[in-house]
């Protein structure tokens, strides 16, 4: 059970740093990147939407994108914010499906317009499948780290003391953790989950190594799959707002896979 929420009266506008760092080791390559970007929530009364988020300055490694298709990877991903949403159930609904597809579109049209190549065709492909209806870009959408984690901060009120929650991890897929919750103290939660189906993963894992021209990996009984995610949630008192966030999601799968990522959230109003 939840106790009612009404958005316009516990949830109000704020801007935030986030800070969002990821390593991926799989097969023999290794990526790192840090991301820093500022988040502007707007808390709505008597309009058609509850909750507005936008993103500002994003930087990668403390740069500006300057390399092509990184760079037009992100002007896609630019054009969805806006993004708009409705509060039903302790999470976001995106109520603003019409504008955001009409500015990728639009996105879409004008690098068409300057870039040719298989580069190009290749992301925008990827971008529009993921817009192409309501369905397929809520759940799009929700995925994104920000959104999850500020649905996230949603279930203060909720009675349960066990949250499903999807978590993307990029290139390789979705996962799914039964996070447990502690209120640690009146105005701060902690949510943890130490693992998840192995089975599930090792396939998840191997659709992406046999894409990538890997072998697949066979041995599932003896592997040991490292689980570690947790999210720690400061609240301003007795309503929604966020004061200080932190997640960190961290998975190893012996030598064929190890991932870590983590986002810090900070209130700077």
């Amino acid at each position: 059970m939840t106790e009612f929420i009404n958005p316009s009266t516990i949830l109000s506008s704020n801007y935030f740093e986030v800070v969002h760092e990821i390593t991926i080791k799989s097969t023999e390559v290794v990526n790192k990147a840090k991301a820093t970007y500022d988040i502007v929530l707007k808390s709505k009364r008597n309009e058609k939407y509850d909750v507005e988020i936008n993103r500002l300055k994003f930087l990668v490694n403390e740069k500006e994108i300057e390399n092509k298709f990184p760079l037009i990877s992100n002007l896609y991903f630019e054009s969805i914010f806006p993004l708009q949403f409705n509060i039903n159930n302790d999470s976001l609904e995106l109520s603003n499906f019409n504008e955001v597809q009409q500015r990728v579109y639009k996105t879409d049209k004008f690098l068409k317009e300057k870039h040719v190549g298989e580069g190009l065709e290749y992301i925008s492909v990827q971008f529009l499948e993921q817009i192409e209806n309501q369905e397929k870009a809520n759940l799009f959408i929700k995925l994104l780290p920000i959104v999850s984690i500020i649905n996230l901060t949603l279930k203060r009120y909720s009675k349960e003391s066990h949250v499903d929650f999807n978590w993307k991890i990029p290139t390789i897929g979705n996962i799914f953790f039964k996070l447990k919750s502690e209120k640690n103290n009146k105005d701060s939660i902690a949510y943890n989950a130490n693992q998840i189906d192995k089975e599930e993963f090792i396939k998840i894992l191997n659709t992406y190594r046999i894409q990538n021209k890997y072998d697949a990996i066979t041995e599932k009984e003896d592997i040991n799959l490292d689980i570690d995610f947790s999210s720690n949630i400061d609240y301003e008192d007795n309503n929604l707002n966020i004061v200080d966030l932190n997640t960190k999601c961290k998975i190893g799968l012996d030598k064929y896979f190890e991932y870590e990522e983590n986002i810090t959230i900070k209130s700077v109003l």
